[in-house]
């Protein structure tokens, strides 16, 4: 994998989750990140991560789904989190 700035960098940008930092695709499992990586950081095509990891393209289709909602959760606890922090919540 490359070195975050230089991955960050190549990531796209747009209205759903396609950046994501090196943390949160640590907190990803192994499957889940070789397949969200592959689509978004290296621009593979469904078809072709399913040809390299021989998946059926459906469970190509899963995994990528499932990662960006795992993330998006993440994020939303984070955010959360972080509300009640500034309010002093215990």
């Amino acid at each position: 994998m490359a070195d975050t700035a230089t991955q960050e960098q190549r990531l796209p940008k747009g209205p759903t989750l396609t950046k994501f930092s090196d943390a949160e695709l640590a907190k990803l499992s192994i499957p889940f990140r070789n397949a969200l990586t592959a689509h978004v950081c290296n621009g593979q095509k469904y078809s072709q991560i399913a040809t390299d990891q021989a998946i059926p393209i459906g469970t190509v289709r899963s995994r990528i789904n499932r990662a960006r909602r795992h993330v998006a959760a993440m994020r939303e606890f984070e955010a959360n989190k972080a509300k009640e922090d500034a309010r002093g919540a215990p």
